[in-house]
């Protein structure tokens, strides 16, 4: 989508990130969470490069995820992964995923769960979409920054959720009890 973008804009966007600190991870609603869930990828290194097949450049398939360290009181898990560095005024949403069920121990996460919610529920992106939106910055605009991230909650979500972020942020302040996350990179010149 925005790789016909000339990249000109790209430029001219530079100056324009939503920033780390908007993302959920790091803002004050989810403060008070342990960071104590290690995330890791067989696709990339924290702060490494994406691999082009994760991104709308490729083949847009979602990165492997997985987790450890997750609370034994857990009860569910949500995953949401959010662009840093878009030019807007919110990080861009590229996924949502709500009650995955805790593990008891290290866990693949499923980045594209079936429909059938056994490996959770998928949450709209940012293109109101209810699937994994691949990485796909504006050309020129610079490195983006995609934090992968977990929490931890006592609960699953209530009937009337609809994993919006403002759910979301409700959602971590009442029920989470831990967090982790990592992050990727992807710039398309």
């Amino acid at each position: 989508m925005m790789q016909w973008m000339p990249s000109f804009i790209g430029r001219l966007l530079r100056g324009h990130h939503a920033g780390m600190h908007k993302t959920l991870f790091h803002q004050h609603e989810s403060a008070h969470l342990p960071a104590v869930i290690e995330v890791i990828s067989k696709d990339f290194a924290a702060g490494a490069s994406l691999p082009v097949r994760c991104t709308s450049d490729g083949e847009g398939t979602p990165p492997s995820l997985a987790c450890m360290g997750v609370p034994a009181d857990a009860r569910s898990l949500l995953i949401l992964v959010e662009d840093a560095d878009s030019p807007t005024a919110r990080p861009f949403v590229h996924l949502v995923v709500y009650d995955v069920p805790a593990p008891s121990g290290p866990l693949d996460l499923n980045l594209n769960p079936p429909s059938d919610g056994s490996a959770g529920k998928v949450g709209r992106n940012g293109m109101m979409r209810r699937r994994w939106f691949p990485p796909d910055p504006p050309p020129g605009h610079g490195p983006h920054r995609y934090l992968f991230q977990i929490y931890a909650l006592s609960a699953a979500a209530p009937p009337d959720f609809t994993a919006q972020r403002g759910h979301l942020v409700r959602l971590v302040q009442t029920h989470g009890i831990a967090k982790g996350s990592l992050e990727g990179i992807y710039e398309r010149q």
